[in-house]
């Protein structure tokens, strides 16, 4: 995963999906290749998280030893969804957020956790669940205040969301996201 954000971070988009593909393949979570297999692990994971915000109680728990592992694909769907979106790949981006999100949540929460769920509040928002991206904003905010989260976690959150109500033309709120996020990253240095 690292690697692959090398990539990105040089522009490198196409390496870094290869990587990053390569990866969660190795964990045990493997891109789908085909269409109708994409379509079928997205309805998956989408009734899967629909289960998760119905009934909060029936999300199954991560053995302990497992956590770091699932804390790692999180990162790394995290990164696949970003560079699935530069690269107009909207049914890929959903997927892997939607595969990050659902193996975020299996664990105790964490800043990965908060990064997903603003990830989700872009990506239902892109396709028009604006009700939906709302619910997700919260739940990114509640993440974050429940485990005082690190500088850099509270401005990816500022940063996506405040995103989402820029192009849903909440303006104001937009404004004071997007300028706590880059006072964060001025902080940060970043």
């Amino acid at each position: 995963r690292q690697i692959a954000e090398a990539h990105v971070d040089l522009g490198q988009v196409t390496d870094s999906i290869l990587q990053l593909q390569m990866g969660v393949s190795l964990l045990g979570y493997p891109i789908p290749e085909t269409r109708w297999g994409l379509f079928t692990q997205l309805l998956k994971h989408i009734f899967l998280q629909i289960r998760h915000l119905l009934w909060p109680s029936s999300r199954e728990r991560a053995p302990s030893s497992v956590h770091a592992t699932c804390l790692e694909l999180t990162r790394a769907h995290i990164c696949l969804g970003e560079v699935y979106y530069y690269t107009h790949r909207r049914s890929l981006a959903t997927y892997a957020s939607l595969v990050g999100l659902n193996l975020a949540e299996t664990v105790p929460p964490s800043p990965e956790l908060a990064s997903i769920y603003a990830n989700m509040c872009y990506v239902v928002g892109m396709n028009k669940m604006h009700g939906l991206a709302r619910h997700y904003t919260k739940l990114a905010q509640k993440t974050i205040q429940r485990i005082e989260a690190p500088l850099p976690c509270q401005g990816w959150v500022l940063l996506v969301t405040g995103a989402y109500k820029s192009g849903t033309g909440q303006w104001q709120s937009s404004r004071e996201d997007l300028q706590q996020a880059a006072d964060i990253f001025h902080q940060l240095r970043d």
